[in-house]
């Protein structure tokens, strides 16, 4: 029998959000289900819905959580000391290192599909939006003539590059690929990105 009243709201809302954490670490984002999320928790399915709309709004705050990790692990990595080009790189392995490091909660933001009816919370939005802004302030540095939205579209194509070495080193295709280690393949990456970016400014 799960607990009735042990814990406020705020507190029984955390708890199901460690439970969840704990089965997508475990089992994959596939193994998440309320009943599963509520046994965890040591409360009935229907306590979850008290606090949670549905399912899908408990995997988006989860998902929101793990955003906010990565948003420090780039705001770290970007007050690191060094030239741009080396700050890149940290930053760069860094988001790696936290993708293999955590990966099923990692493959869980870019996996889990709300209906077409439900569009993401403008607060996810917000947060997804704000990793591409950070580097493209970053990026303003190295290329002060590229106008705002050249630079917001070469951060989304550097990270879309580097998210893909990610999910082909996690789902473990880079050894089918024979591709060796992602950290010399990113490093790679970031060096000829960067530099056919300058290349191209200075014509």
């Amino acid at each position: 029998m799960g607990r009735r009243s042990d814990h406020t709201r705020e507190e029984l809302k955390s708890l199901m959000l460690n439970a969840a954490i704990t089965i997508v670490v475990e089992q994959g984002f596939r193994g998440v289900t309320a009943r599963k999320v509520a046994e965890q928790a040591g409360y009935t399915v229907g306590s979850l819905y008290q606090v949670f709309k549905n399912l899908d709004d408990l995997i988006v705050q989860l998902n929101e959580q793990t955003m906010d990790e990565i948003l420090l692990l780039i705001e770290r990595e970007l007050q690191q000391q060094g030239d741009e080009i080396t700050v890149m790189h940290a930053l760069a392995l860094g988001y790696a290192r936290y993708a293999s490091e955590n990966s099923n909660r990692w493959r869980m933001v870019f996996e889990h599909k709300l209906p077409t009816t439900h569009p993401l919370p403008e607060s996810f939005q917000h947060k997804i939006l704000s990793c591409f802004v950070m580097i493209t302030q970053r990026f303003a540095q190295l290329f002060p003539q590229k106008k705002d939205e050249e630079l917001l579209q070469a951060a989304q194509a550097l990270w879309s590059s580097i998210h893909g070495i990610c999910i082909l080193s996690v789902t473990g295709k880079l050894d089918t690929a024979k591709a060796g280690n992602m950290e010399p393949l990113i490093g790679c990456l970031v060096d000829n990105f960067i530099g056919g970016l300058l290349a191209s400014s200075q014509k």
